[in-house]
């Protein structure tokens, strides 16, 4: 009888499990998307099963995997730009590949009347709701990046290559080569490189990411590895988006809409038991519309109406670079969105293999690890945006394994062994090194950096001027640095050194004391400030060929300076100067001479200040770079000189400023602005007064941040103050396909005032009291020769100081600018 009962009850257990099982049974298919001619995942394309709305959207790498709680009997891709595509169940497996045929038609733009277009009613509350999503207005956040990037060929992804490496009755030497070159890169990259970078972010802008592990195939030096999350932002809300250090105007943007062409392409239901939905909505410039504008796709998700998911491409290649970004956003904790994943596509065409197909590099990046609004204090920051944590092989090996969201596939794996091994036979480290050594103006040899500006040199006042410097590198000594320099000028006869330590503290506060001798030349009235070094290729280089007074100085210097906080630099110096004029004049009032046989000698004790907010470097240990200067820098700079100290026979206060910024606005281009202002508490020899930036010249060549038209040695003073105003409209009033002109204005201004006036003899001085006012337009990128271009301007003075004949205040420039 128990036996019975036991069996019935039992088999009513099973029943109910089996009833179980069966209703609450899930039917998964799962797959990847691809493009059909080039077999690239396709990213954010629309899953829909059983011609249902709920469905989902395949990974930013092209996978997918739907569930359904009825049998799955078809399945249709959808995706812009390509042509829909069903499945049905008899083509269905559990590992789908899926293959979409490109529709070669271009969208056209629609005017849709009576009504709104609907796409503007999305973008407009995607707008409104910038604040709420931006990671950035975050009080604060942390993650773990896993980085990757490689270097490649498109030629394994051409059917016509395909279709040749595979004929074998082809076997001349033309296909010969073309298949040699097919099947390397069938085996392994050109270039193969990973990082994992950990990164911290706490409102309003104090942001500090670091590199705690990192491979290179063929370098032991990490260095390129800083540059794989440099190529684009994690965050598409703010209004100039950042590709490649190039500004565009975000289609997220206020006014965007009378901008960009929005057209409403598909409407996704992800998750049935919510009511969210994602709107696919496609973007571009509108018709006859002339800025830096993006084309793509926007995944709106009306949970927030935030961003879940976009694609990007510049409208317009330039410089032979086309790229490609993609981003994927989640939702945090069920709260605020965040990106998680980072796709980059470049293509370099104007490099080609065997003359037909081109480099391409691709990227991805993976956001792990985030925490949103955690506690973050300001000792967690470092001193430089980037810095690069140096971990042994191990290590690095080690943590990168933990992060690999796939481990490598056969053909990475042999881009790093090969590589390598090339890398050790070539020394490929070395060229890097050279590289960075070179964009400060060194060149290494072993343990020496060579200075090239010390090799030759020309101005109307030497003539030219030969000679040699160097200063040893952290291969001798890891903190410090001894240098030195000799140069003699073939016109003046008179020979030129000098010799420098830099012995380091502590380098992560970027702390040094700085030992200085040296007897040269400095343009008479012209103030050096501690934080200005000028580069190799400076701005105003062409202008210093003109400059004909000079002065001889003997310095004996000590300084030390630090970075006291993260965007604050503080520099404390004393220098012994003795002045010997280059030139002989004479004080009427006083009758005081000044030649090379009357110098003067001042005991002059600095202090200065320099402030530059949101200032972002990159510090690969020893090398420190800039990523951006768009950024305001001020430098404030105080100087006294005691009398009778050290036979100074000068005694004087002196106050200096220096301001600039740079703007780029969404549709106008670019405006910057640079601000000098000196006040000296009473007159002083020309040596020591304030000499205006004058670039009148026989050549007519221009030199930015320089007055054009104002002649040189004529306008002094002892308080002085120079405005320099430039806006670049960029191509936004003239884009040629082939011609490409930017136009740029400029508005120059000065004002100088003396203690007392002061008269010397045979010298013909003006203090520009009611200012000196020029106004003018240049026209840049005339000829272009990639590594330099062509100009040309005119520029016009004009005010209390002007010429009655208007012909004498024109002056015509050309000039050549650099890319870098």
């Amino acid at each position: 009888m128990k036996s019975k009962v036991y069996k019935k009850l039992l088999s009513s257990i099973i029943f109910f499990l089996s009833s179980v099982i069966v209703f609450s049974q899930s039917y998964k298919i799962s797959g990847k998307i691809m493009d059909e001619t080039s077999r690239e995942p396709l990213a954010f394309v629309n899953i829909v099963a059983n011609n249902g709305q709920a469905g989902v959207t395949s990974s930013i790498e092209g996978y997918f995997s739907i569930q359904s709680n009825t049998p799955i009997d078809s399945l249709r891709f959808s995706y812009v730009g390509y042509l829909p595509k069903t499945i049905y169940k008899n083509e269905l497996t559990n590992k789908l590949s899926v293959l979409l045929t490109k529709q070669n038609i271009e969208l056209q733009e629609v005017v849709i009347l009576p009504t709104e277009n609907p796409a503007h009613r999305i973008i407009d509350k995607t707008i409104a709701n910038k604040d709420v999503n931006n990671p950035f207005k975050n009080s604060s956040f942390s993650y773990v990046s896993y980085n990757k990037m490689i270097f490649t060929s498109d030629v394994v992804t051409d059917t016509t290559a395909i279709r040749i490496a595979a004929d074998t009755t082809l076997t001349d030497s033309l296909n010969k080569s073309f298949k040699e070159v097919y099947r390397f890169f069938d085996e392994q990259h050109i270039f193969l490189m990973e990082s994992v970078n950990q990164r911290i972010f706490k409102a309003p802008s104090s942001n500090y990411e670091k590199v705690i592990a990192s491979k290179v195939s063929g370098f032991k030096d990490p260095f390129f590895t800083l540059l794989i999350t440099q190529i684009q932002g994690i965050s598409f809300y703010d209004d100039m988006f950042i590709i490649l250090d190039k500004k565009y105007v975000n289609p997220i943007s206020s006014g965007s809409t009378s901008r960009y062409f929005f057209l409403m392409q598909d409407t996704l239901y992800p998750n049935p038991n919510t009511k969210d939905t994602v709107f696919v909505i496609s973007y571009r410039p509108r018709r006859n519309t002339n800025f830096d504008g993006l084309e793509g796709l926007l995944y709106i998700n009306t949970n927030g109406y935030a961003i879940q998911n976009v694609t990007a491409y510049p409208t317009r290649d330039e410089g032979g670079i086309s790229i490609n970004i993609q981003q994927q956003y989640e939702l945090i904790d069920k709260k605020k969105w965040f990106p998680v994943q980072l796709n980059t596509e470049l293509s370099f065409k104007n490099i080609k293999i065997d003359n037909n197909f081109s480099i391409i590099a691709k990227g991805w990046t993976y956001l792990k690890d985030i925490e949103l609004d955690k506690e973050l204090k300001r000792r967690d920051f470092g001193k430089t945006e980037i810095d690069l944590d140096v971990v042994s092989e191990k290590q690095s090996n080690e943590i990168l394994e933990k992060y690999r969201p796939q481990a490598l596939n056969e053909k990475e794996q042999k881009t790093y062994q090969v590589i390598d091994s090339i890398g050790k036979i070539e020394n490929i480290d070395r060229t890097v090194n050279i590289l960075k050594a070179l964009s400060s103006g060194y060149f290494p040899v072993s343990i020496f950096d060579i200075a090239i500006d010390k090799i030759i040199w020309y101005n109307r006042y030497e003539g030219f001027r030969f000679g040699a410097g160097f200063r040893t590198n952290r291969r001798l000594l890891k903190n410090a640095s001894i240098g030195a320099y000799y140069g003699y000028s073939l016109r003046n006869k008179y020979s030129n050194y000098g010799f420098n330590t830099e012995i380091y503290l502590s380098r992560k506060h970027d702390l040094k004391i700085n030992l200085d001798y040296h007897f040269d030349i400095a343009e008479n009235g012209r103030h050096k400030l501690y934080f200005l070094q000028n580069a190799l290729l400076a701005s105003d280089v062409f202008r210093k060929f003109y400059v004909t007074r000079y002065n001889h100085i003997r310095t004996e210097a000590f300084a030390i300076s630090g970075k006291p906080t993260k965007y604050t630099s503080l520099k404390v110096g004393f220098a012994r100067n003795t002045v010997f004029p280059g030139f002989d004049y004479q004080n009427i009032n006083s009758d005081d001479l000044y030649n090379k046989d009357n110098p003067a000698i001042t005991s002059e004790a600095k202090i200065a200040l320099r402030y530059a907010p949101n200032e972002k470097i990159i510090n690969d240990d020893n090398f420190k770079f800039l990523v951006n200067n768009d950024f305001p820098i001020l430098i404030v700079q105080y100087s006294h000189s005691f009398d009778n100290l050290l036979n100074s026979n000068y005694q004087y206060n002196k106050l200096d400023l220096y301001f600039t910024k740079s703007h780029t606005s969404k549709y106008y281009g670019k405006s910057n602005v640079i601000l000098k202002a000196g006040f000296i508490d009473r007159d002083l020899p020309l040596w020591g007064l304030y000499a205006f930036t004058s670039n009148l010249n026989k050549e007519y060549i221009y030199s930015s941040n320089s007055f054009s038209t104002m002649p040189f040695n004529k306008y002094y003073s002892s308080s002085s103050v120079e405005l320099f105003f430039q806006h670049n409209f960029g191509k936004l009033i003239y884009r040629g396909k082939k011609f490409q002109p930017e136009f740029m204005l400029h508005q120059n201004i000065a004002f100088g005032w003396s203690n007392e006036k002061q008269y010397f003899q045979n010298q013909n001085i003006t203090v520009p009291e009611k200012g000196y006012f020029e106004s003018g337009i240049s026209i840049n990128n005339l000829l272009n020769l990639k590594f330099y271009s062509f100009g040309i301007g005119a520029f016009y003075h004009y005010g209390p100081y002007s010429s009655s004949d208007f012909y004498s205040n024109i002056a015509l420039k050309w000039g050549i600018s650099f890319p870098f």
